[in-house]
């Protein structure tokens, strides 16, 4: 072969290897993402013998910003009638803390199901996967949705619901313990911006007057309540309950930047939330 062919065959290889290169996926930031393939395993658990949890990997859901542990994908079974995906963190150098705010994951993902006789558990089916809106040294915010059904009803019912963790308090938050609830902030949830598609539920905040709406706001992230809050970099959202037909649940977002007159900004967390808004 000519020396002159050979070193344009080396220039072409060269070019091919450049271009496949610029080919791979990029994220939000443009960095490169590697491919990987994860071999799901079992883990230890204290669960009855027919729960299952397993580790499927990395989780890839959304991160707000930088933290001190890891983010790992595990599932909660029970008959296989019942598949709940829910979020453990690892790695965190306090294994005590570590502990604890796994456990509150857990008991806020799937703990209410031990409430049930396992008859009951037997005609039940959820399949709920989650999203992490919110992860940080101080904050987890996590969303959990999917569907249910309970054997003889009607049709299946979509889910929606949240688990705010103070990192360092390790507790659960609910909305009133970061906002003063009153007609000015049920105001603005009105003019929040609808992360859906389905126009009907625009008119979700006219079924109750604004004092009504003051009460349930309260009330909201308890076991009695079906309005749930989370958090992401910029807003704050709030899961409503409505009507099957549009959806069985519908949430609203408003930014942090028009909460300043309703933040209780004397809540240390209130300081991460600005510098990431910001």
């Amino acid at each position: 072969m000519k020396k002159s062919s050979l070193i344009a065959l080396l220039i072409l290889f060269s070019s091919l290897t450049v271009a496949c290169g610029n080919d791979r996926d990029t994220n939000a930031y443009g960095q490169i993402i590697t491919p990987t393939t994860v071999t799901p395993k079992p883990t230890p658990d204290s669960l009855p013998d027919s729960e299952e949890k397993k580790d499927v990997g990395k989780d890839d859901s959304v991160v707000s910003n930088p933290t001190d542990y890891e983010i790992v994908k595990e599932i909660y079974t029970n008959n296989k009638n019942i598949i709940i995906h829910y979020p453990q963190i690892n790695n965190l150098s306090d294994n005590v803390k570590q502990n604890k705010v796994n456990q509150i994951i857990k008991d806020n993902a799937y703990g209410y199901l031990k409430d049930f006789s396992q008859e009951e558990i037997n005609n039940l089916s959820w399949d709920i996967n989650y999203r992490i809106a919110w992860e940080s040294k101080n904050l987890l915010s996590i969303q959990y949705s999917g569907y249910s059904y309970d054997e003889g009803a009607a049709h299946p019912v979509n889910q929606f619901y949240s688990t705010n963790i103070d990192m360092e308090k390790l507790i659960t938050l609910k909305l009133k313990d970061l906002i003063n609830i009153d007609e000015d902030f049920v105001t603005k949830l009105k003019k929040g911006s609808l992360k859906s598609t389905i126009l009907e539920q625009s008119d979700t905040f006219e079924r109750h007057t604004n004092q009504e709406w003051v009460e349930m706001l309260n009330n909201a992230d308890s076991n009695e309540s079906e309005i749930k809050t989370y958090l992401t970099k910029d807003s704050i959202g709030i899961s409503v309950e409505v009507a099957h037909v549009i959806g069985d649940h519908a949430e609203f977002e408003i930014k942090y930047e028009d909460l300043s007159n309703n933040a209780k900004y004397e809540y240390e967390i209130w300081k991460e939330i600005n510098n990431s808004a910001q």
